[in-house]
């Protein structure tokens, strides 16, 4: 099966996802990050609404990741209505917790580690 060739994205798409980014505030924590930056990032990377769920399941337990996403191609079901074989997965971290402590996802600390095992 032939593979779409990769897609550049569009410079105002870009640029709306980096000006999400750049005024996600300081103490930003994972919900303010899910619904002010992924929705736009996914839109930039070619996603659509049917095309990418909250809350899934990675079969490791109960263990789910923030979002998944699938590009609906060659006339598939859309992944909101068959949530199988995602092509990217998302596990968000705010920039700090509830509690005001910064996160740090640096390679080897037990928040990588727990964040890695989860996906």
């Amino acid at each position: 099966m032939l593979s779409p060739e990769p897609a550049m994205i569009p410079t105002q798409l870009m640029d709306k996802v980096i000006e999400k980014w750049e005024f996600l505030p300081d103490d930003a924590n994972e919900d303010m990050v899910s619904h002010h930056f992924v929705p736009p990032l996914l839109e930039a990377l070619g996603f659509d609404s049917s095309g990418y769920r909250p809350q899934f399941p990675t079969g490791n337990g109960a263990q789910k990741v923030d979002f998944a996403a699938r590009k609906n191609i060659f006339k598939q079901i859309p992944f909101g209505n068959d949530p199988q074989n995602p092509d990217l997965l998302i596990e968000l971290k705010g920039r700090k917790t509830d509690a005001g402590q910064v996160i740090n996802l640096a390679e080897g600390t037990p928040v990588y580690k727990r964040t890695k095992e989860q996906i």
